[in-house]
């Protein structure tokens, strides 16, 4: 008997050991995870800064299913406020994000057929829009780091031949320019992100895949030669590219692989395969496999981590400029919502 207290007190003592017993503690995550619950129906594309939450909601006189309000809900608080209505009668507000000073968001219909970029400026309070979409364009969901904010344009979204032109604005001085073009577009591929004074977009030609990174300083685009068949979905961090790749073509968005690509190395890996989500942020990545989420942290050395929720995520966001992981889900019936913050950062350390 005194052998057997021996080994359960010992076990106890490894367990309570700093970095023993893994990520998936209760313990360990409940001071990353902070829980909010929303008085709405539904919402989209949360973005989180500091003690603010920014998040489209839908309104109780909304007359489709989707959200039509743009709120501001202070965390602790709970005091909220209403940025923006959507002008459309049956409007759809998505695309939100937000830093310290910048707030950005897409107001449209529910058909997708009208499409307005809007920014405000969180300091003077002073809205604008950016962009309101053409007759035979699309525009992609913005990205937003630090004074710049980066999305598509594709000006002929009816041809089976498409391109696309990224933009690049800087908020401060208001300077825009075109910064690359994506060829052969399609939904895989119709997507830029911005970090760290880098742009990344993924295109293909007749014979190859490219990962095409823009250096905001130097205005230099480095191009590599990318994996696959039909790569996109493009995340750069820590000097490594994610990307999904569809294995046998359009026809089959299910059959694909999650390559990882080191620009310092030159090599690739398949990380896995059969996703139909990705998100990539400071401290890990997320994908969802066969109705389930999978959480990986730290990019040298990816390990798994399963989140204790009430329930299995439906979607993951990515905000706070790669800091937060956002989740939650609707409870129509009810009327209300429930929203996770999480900052990986704080389960691994």
């Amino acid at each position: 008997m005194r052998i057997k207290r021996l080994i359960v007190l010992f076990a106890i003592l490894i367990l309570l050991l700093p970095g023993c017993g893994g990520l998936n503690t209760k313990t360990l995550q409940n001071k990353a995870i902070t829980k909010i619950e929303l008085p709405y129906a539904d919402f989209a594309t949360p973005a989180v800064v500091g003690e603010r939450l920014y998040v489209a909601v839908r309104s109780k006189d909304a007359q489709d299913d989707k959200c039509d309000l743009l709120i501001e809900r202070h965390i602790k608080s709970g005091q909220e406020s209403l940025i923006f209505e959507s002008k459309y009668e049956l409007g759809n507000v998505q695309g939100v994000k937000a830093n310290e000073k910048w707030l950005v968001w897409i107001d449209g219909d529910v058909w997708g057929s009208k499409e307005d970029l809007y920014v405000k400026n969180l300091k003077t309070g002073e809205v604008k829009l950016i962009h309101s979409r053409g007759e035979k364009e699309s525009i992609s969901v913005p990205d937003l780091w630090q004074d710049y904010l980066v999305w598509t344009i594709d000006s002929d979204a009816t041809d089976d031949d498409r391109t696309s032109e990224i933009m690049l604005l800087n908020l401060e001085n208001g300077q825009k320019r075109k910064v690359g073009t994506i060829r052969n577009t399609c939904f895989i591929n119709d997507f830029v992100k911005v970090d760290n004074g880098k742009v990344i977009w993924s295109d293909r030609d007749e014979r190859n895949n490219y990962y095409h990174v823009f250096d905001i300083e130097t205005s230099k685009i480095t191009t590599y030669e990318a994996p696959g068949n039909i790569v996109g979905r493009a995340y750069l961090v820590e000097n490594k590219i994610y990307s999904v790749d569809l294995k046998y073509g359009l026809e089959h968005a299910g059959d694909n692989r999650l390559y990882v690509y080191d620009i310092v190395t030159n090599k690739y890996k398949i990380l896995d395969e059969d996703l139909s989500n990705l998100r990539v942020f400071n401290k890990g990545l997320a994908y969802e496999k066969r109705n389930k989420w999978k959480i990986y942290l730290n990019h040298e050395n990816l390990q798994p981590v399963e989140l204790y929720l009430e329930f299995e995520p439906d979607h993951y966001f990515v905000t706070g400029e790669g800091k937060y992981l956002v989740t939650g889900k609707n409870f129509f019936e009810e009327q209300r919502s429930v929203i996770y913050i999480i900052n990986p950062e704080m389960i691994l350390n």
